[in-house]
């Protein structure tokens, strides 16, 4: 899953910078990439935005279990 995870958090900071809404992020990524994310639909995913920085976190049974930057 690593090399997936870089791609989303590539694409989850190219769509905040579009200036969509942080809470938004997902559903777009699920509507323009839909193939793309099947790779996560059994995850919950966190996304985060500090400091220019994007932080995406995969939780699965509400533990964590992979974080990017």
């Amino acid at each position: 899953m690593k090399p997936n995870l870089n791609t989303l958090t590539k694409r989850a900071n190219s769509v905040i910078e579009r200036r969509i809404p942080i809470p938004k992020v997902k559903t777009f990524l699920d509507e323009k990439y839909p193939s793309f994310m099947e790779t996560f639909k059994d995850y919950d995913l966190k996304i985060k935005y500090e400091n220019e920085i994007t932080i995406i976190l995969i939780c699965q049974n509400k533990k964590a279990i992979f974080e990017n930057m």
